[in-house]
């Protein structure tokens, strides 16, 4: 059974609630498309769309030929970004970086955020980059 709408929640280890990430179901087909929330919200805080699908599919085709499937890691390189659900101001940013037999990530803090939300989109991301890994 496929779950095209799944949401995972995130807790420290006194099990106080740190956030819940989500899936945008059906949006998400092309383009990645995850929700994160606070813990209580309704409403999501932050959006977490990718930034260049072509380089998702061109890394999937690419991968699947014996040889040029190892330069596809120095060429298509998958980005996500978090932005403001109210603001649409950028928030942080993940970028997988080349690597030739390991993925190595970087991410970035586009703005001032208390603890609790980049707690909230670190493991969203953390999450989101094991989602992901199977489709590019």
């Amino acid at each position: 059974m496929i779950d095209w709408s799944a949401r995972y929640a995130f807790s420290d280890v006194a099990g106080v609630p740190i956030g819940t990430l989500g899936r945008k179901g059906w949006r998400s087909i092309w383009r990645a498309c995850y929700e994160v929330s606070n813990p209580g919200d309704q409403v999501p805080d932050f959006n977490v769309t990718e930034e260049n699908p072509f380089a998702k599919v061109m890394d999937g085709l690419f991968g699947q030929i014996p040889l040029l499937g190892l330069a596809t890691v120095w060429l298509f390189h998958p980005r996500y970004a978090a932005m403001s659900a109210t603001a649409g101001t950028p928030a942080m940013r993940l970028t997988k970086l080349p690597a030739f037999l390991e993925g190595r990530f970087k991410l970035d803090l586009r703005v001032d955020l208390p603890i609790r939300h980049q707690m909230n989109l670190i493991l969203s991301f953390f999450m989101l980059s094991l989602l992901e890994r199977r489709r590019g």
